[in-house]
């Protein structure tokens, strides 16, 4: 319970201004490197909040607790939701400052450092990190259309930001998540030889879905109903500069494919091996695969990250 000195013990929900000056009791898990507690108390604070007040919530600026809660999650490697409350955060700068403000959750989101030094201005540098090398991996390939990651930003982060469509910005969180958790998997993976691989067939199923989900939502051509992978495939194969019918989608002797993926494969092949994981771990997580440890991860990871790159420089411009 707040004391009568308590600078926030004046505040109460539904006056304006509440989230920008009640955040101590989070602040200081984070500070103290407690980040589940500070999650806890981030969420405490905005259900309190919302169960006081519901009709002033929704209009309430609360960019300041999901900036935290973002950074909270990030820290405790829940990267789906670290997305979540950064996406959450930018909605509520959006909304109060505009879309071209550099506050921190839209550098976050745009993969901006500008040497603000902020709460997560340490992830963002850890991500543009390995999005450099991601992009270089998939530079390196036949087949590939250069990208730049400023271009990367011109052409997917900003305007998927900026669209009135706030939901399809769920393909930046998808793109952030997916790449800011593959690190930290793959210091796993190798510590745990058998047994269940289901977060690492997860991980890669979820880069697939973004793949798909990038050929989907890019929105130059219009398509009926829900299209399966392949038929946006031949739908697109002359942009991707891929030859569609040969593109083998089998999910049949996976160990033997996953074995045979390395990390310079040629567009054709790295989109091949993306459509057969995504067949493979969207319809089953029981597998025996010998051949996945820490190299052949890594090879896989790279060639889902090539292809959602290659879709973004063929499709997004």
């Amino acid at each position: 319970m707040n004391s009568p000195t308590d600078p926030e013990s004046s505040w109460r929900p539904g006056m304006p201004g509440y989230f920008d000056n009640v955040w101590r009791s989070y602040r200081k898990a984070i500070d103290a490197n407690q980040y589940s507690v500070a999650i806890d108390r981030g969420l405490e604070l905005l259900e309190s909040y919302r169960a006081a007040d519901p009709d002033t919530y929704s209009t309430e600026h609360k960019g300041s607790p999901m900036y935290a809660l973002g950074y909270a999650a990030y820290a405790s490697h829940d990267y789906p939701s670290a997305s979540l409350f950064f996406d959450a955060a930018v909605a509520e700068d959006i909304r109060e400052f505009g879309v071209g403000a550099d506050k921190p959750a839209l550098l976050f989101m745009r993969l901006e450092d500008k040497d603000q030094q902020v709460l997560a201005s340490k992830i963002i540098l850890d991500i543009i990190q390995v999005v450099q090398h991601l992009i270089g991996n998939y530079c390196a390939r036949p087949g590939h259309v250069p990208i730049t990651l400023d271009e990367v930003r011109t052409h997917f982060l900003k305007p998927l930001i900026a669209s009135p469509d706030a939901h399809k910005r769920s393909l930046i969180t998808a793109f952030i998540s997916f790449i800011a958790e593959w690190k930290y998997r793959a210091r796993q993976i190798g510590l745990v030889e058998n047994g269940s691989r289901e977060p690492f067939f997860l991980h890669m199923f979820r880069g697939c879905l973004l793949f798909e989900s990038l050929l989907k939502e890019n929105g130059r051509r219009t398509t009926s109903g829900l299209p399966v992978l392949s038929r946006m495939l031949r739908l697109y194969e002359n942009e991707l500069g891929i030859v569609a019918a040969s593109i083998d989608q089998s999910s049949t002797d996976i160990d033997r494919k996953i074995r045979a993926a390395t990390s310079n494969m040629a567009m054709q092949q790295t989109i091949e091996i993306t459509n057969q994981l995504r067949n493979t771990f969207g319809h089953n997580i029981v597998w025996e695969v010998p051949a996945l440890n820490a190299g052949s991860y890594n090879i896989l990871v790279e060639n889902i990250a090539s292809a959602c790159l290659h879709t973004v420089s063929t499709l997004y411009r």
